[in-house]
């Protein structure tokens, strides 16, 4: 499927996944933080 080799994420391909199955997500995170963590 050229949708999955020329750039989907791990996670789209999971919620596609999961919404193919008839499966309803718990959590999805639509955003990402691209800043650092105190941590680092």
């Amino acid at each position: 499927m050229p949708r999955v080799v020329c750039g989907m994420a791990g996670d789209e391909l999971a919620r596609d996944i999961i919404a193919h199955v008839g499966l309803t997500l718990v959590e999805c995170r639509e955003t990402y933080p691209f800043d650092r963590s105190p941590q680092y």
